[in-house]
């Protein structure tokens, strides 16, 4: 006796389901482009351009992510430091977290919520830790260096 297992059609979901996953796949895309746009300013960030820390004397903005992409990379590189080049790669990592649990999971179970948080804050200190203590030479381009 064989029991073939069907696979659901997409006849099978309910409404409410596809609505769900389509928002699933619309905060993928929506976090994928902010984490775009983080790599896109990070990288492309110059000194000369105006910003949080420093008044930029530069007419033209060298950032490729415009003024808005300048501030950001600028308040971003300020206080974290060489360690804000892993935002995107976190902000990716949470996009994908949410696709697979689905967003009403991920936001449902606030100890899970809390727990992740503290997890990340922890992560972000620490980082900027190490990045000061075995960087703090190399890193004399940026404002406080390390972050």
């Amino acid at each position: 006796m064989s029991h073939a297992v069907r696979k659901p059609s997409a006849l099978d979901f309910s409404v409410s389901e596809q609505v769900l996953q389509r928002l699933r796949e619309g905060i993928v895309i929506a976090l994928g482009g902010v984490a775009l746009f983080l790599v896109l300013s990070l990288l492309t960030h110059d000194p000369s351009d105006p910003g949080w820390s420093r008044a930029g004397s530069s007419a033209t903005i060298q950032n490729q992510g415009g003024v808005v992409g300048a501030w950001i990379a600028d308040i971003v590189l300020y206080l974290f430091g060489r360690f804000a080049h892993l935002f995107p790669f976190m902000v990716v990592f949470i996009a994908w977290q949410m696709y697979r649990e689905g967003v009403e999971n991920f936001v449902s179970d606030y100890f899970t919520l809390s727990v992740r948080f503290v997890g990340v804050i922890f992560m972000v200190v620490t980082g900027c830790s190490l990045f000061w203590i075995r960087g703090s030479s190399t890193m004399a381009e940026l404002p406080h260096q390390a972050g």
